[in-house]
Formats: C-alpha cells, structure tokens, sequence
C-alpha cells in the first residue's frame, strides 16, 4: 500500500556504487554537474557504460576537455592496445589511463559547435555503446546534496539491493518500485530519500496514475479499533500489493491518534520476506485517517471507512504526496479472523454493505490468504 521514489534516480548510484575505494571529494568531483549515466547499446559481444556524460552542456560552439570513465561489462578485458573510436570527429581521444581490466579513464577533446545530435555512438575494442548529452537536474541535485547518504548507501546491503531492484524496474513506475521499497528497507535507504526529497532533487509525481475514486458515500465513524486485523480481501488496481498475510495491529495513542502496525509477505525474486511498517493514524475533520509510516518518506495514505463493526471494517485507500494530489489504491476488507471464520450473520451484513456502499460483491475482491501466516495473531 505503498509508493516510492521514482526509479530513475538510482542510475547514478547504481554507478556510483560499482566504484572502488575513492574518497568523497573524488566523487565529488567526478560526479558534479554530470548527466545521467547511460547504458549503451549492445552489441553481440559486449557493452559499455559511460561516467558521467558531462556533454550535453557544450552543445553549440564551447570546446573543453573533459575526463570519463568507461566501465565494461563483467569480463571485459581493456588494455593500452584497446582501440577507442567516437562516432563524431568532434570528440577526440587525447588521454587514457587503464584502472584495471573493465575500467578505463577517457580524457577527450570536444569540439561543440560540431555536436548537433542528442547521442553519440562509440566502439571501445569490441564492446559498443552511445552516451546521452542531456543535463540531468536530479543527479546533479543530489550530488551536490546528499554524497554522504550516497557513500552510506554504498556501505549498506539492504540499499544496494534497493538500487539493484530498482534498476529492473523500467517504466513501470509504480508496482515494481513498491515491492522494492517494501522488500528491503534500513535506515541508509530512508536518510538517502528523505535527504533527496528535503533538497528538493526528488519530486514523487501521482499525475499519471488513476485519481482517488471515493464511493458516493459519507465515511462513518471508527471508535476504538485496538487489536489484530486482517487484510482479508482487496479490489485494486494492477500495482497493488496482493500478497498473502497482509494484517495490521493496532493501539489507540489519544482521542486522535493510533499507532499502525502494518505487517505483510513480499516477495521478490523468489525470496519471501515478513516485511513490518510502523506508523500512525491521525483522524481527520472529513472522516477519514490519514496514515504516515515512520519507514516511507514523502507521502501519506488516506484510509476512508465506510463500513465498521466491531469485527468487520471496509475502506477505501488513497495515496497522497506532500502537495493535496492523491491516487487510487483500492478497496480494503478488514477481518478480525480470517473471511471463512465469520458468522453468517457478519458475513450477510457485509455483503450487503458492499452491495449497498460501493455497488459491488465480494466475488470483485481478491481473497488475501491468511493461513501459515508467521506474522498471526501470538497465542
């Protein structure tokens, strides 16, 4: 029930973290003012990546010279006699250093009134690649910001495999980085993002995903719901998380606030893992309880019940960044006991209620397992 950060800002520190031992003022130069990194082409036999691609701002009449790193696929074997050849004349090879067998510094003489395209294309020995000329405002932004969160980053297990998850994410900009953020999680990942949202270098961006559809119906009032709930069922969207043992816990704080336990599998390349967030309800003037995880920086979830027994609550969820723009999540049911536990009676009343609250039947959810659970109600 969670976003995250945009995927695309972990191109750099993807890179970054291929590094060897270097000190931060390296980095920081090296990394300052750059744009994206970019994969390059494949050819048959292997590809290159290109650190940073400074070139986009000498588009026009500039000349400079300026030091890359090309780095090669694990295997590759660079040496003095490699032969380097850029697509454009513009861009001439005056240095080269080998750092070792995939690593080689570039320093190159660059003619921009004679750059015109948007790539270039370059064959290093037998391994291919084009690099990018665009600026990149977020690498630069967070560079310039948060080199520390990112050496951190680099020294922290949980946060590597972040970036790694992150990386395979493409343009799926929603399921695929939430099962990464639930799926690994410390506190090295949580200071880089906070530090990326606080300097203003990451913006998370609802606009493309379906806006907050509410029933045609007043939320109702929630009273003390202390205790252990299961996410029996949900009627969502394709990015939402409909893995089994989903159940939240819940502790009345004050006469406004509750503390959220929310638990839950995730699983991710065949590895399953029982995955907490903490957090805590506040309840608003319009009826609904806005959530905040101490884990998930920069956005909130919006919890709007509709229907509430003491075993028994529906509710619709929204997710909101830090402006008022909200998105869809879906359709909660939450049990006490698992669904097939209920009597007959809380059963009917609440297919009545979905019936009559949000025109639909229990058949248009999706059944949350609850059986096996590791994260169950402690007996």
């Amino acid at each position: 029930m969670k976003a995250t950060t945009p995927a695309g800002i972990c191109v750099l520190l993807l890179l970054l973290l291929a590094f060897p031992a270097c000190d931060r003022e390296q980095l920081r130069r090296f990394f300052t003012g750059a744009t994206e990194p970019v994969v390059m082409q494949q050819s048959d036999n292997c590809s290159v990546k290109i650190l940073p691609a400074r070139l986009g701002r000498l588009i026009g009449t500039g000349r400079a010279v300026r030091t890359v790193l090309v780095m090669g696929a694990p295997g590759t074997q660079f040496d003095n006699d490699t032969v380097v050849q850029w697509e454009s004349d513009a861009i001439k090879v005056l240095d080269r250093r080998i750092i070792s067998s995939r690593f080689m510094l570039m320093t190159l003489s660059l003619d921009g009134s004679q750059l015109d395209k948007l790539a270039y294309r370059v064959q290093v020995g037998q391994c291919q690649g084009e690099i990018a000329w665009q600026f990149n405002r977020t690498q630069h932004c967070l560079t310039a910001n948060c080199l520390d969160k990112i050496m951190d980053c680099k020294a922290d297990a949980e946060c590597t495999g972040w970036l790694d998850c992150m990386m395979e994410c493409g343009d799926d900009q929603m399921l695929c980085p939430t099962v990464c953020g639930a799926f690994y999680q410390s506190p090295a990942i949580s200071a880089f993002t906070q530090c990326g949202l606080d300097s203003g270098c990451i913006e998370i961006d609802f606009s493309q995903l379906p806006a907050c559809d509410l029933p045609d119906a007043a939320p109702v009032a929630v009273g003390a719901i202390d205790g252990f709930w299961w996410v029996s069922a949900i009627q969502g969207h394709d990015y939402v998380l409909y893995d089994d043992c989903q159940r939240f816990i819940f502790t009345g704080l004050n006469e406004t606030e509750i503390k959220v336990e929310n638990s839950t599998y995730v699983t991710y390349k065949g590895e399953t893992r029982v995955v907490d967030n903490i957090g805590t309800y506040t309840r608003t003037t319009d009826g609904y309880l806005e959530l905040v995880y101490e884990n998930w920086n920069g956005y909130r979830e919006l919890y709007y019940p509709f229907y509430a027994t003491p075993n028994v609550m529906i509710m619709h969820v929204c997710s909101a960044d830090l402006s008022s723009a909200s998105h869809d999540y879906g359709t909660l049911i939450l049990t006490r006991v698992p669904l097939s536990e209920l009597g007959s009676e809380e059963m009917k009343q609440l297919k009545t209620a979905l019936q009559n609250i949000l025109k639909t039947t229990l058949e248009d959810f999706r059944l949350i397992g609850t059986s096996g659970c590791l994260n169950g109600p402690q007996t």
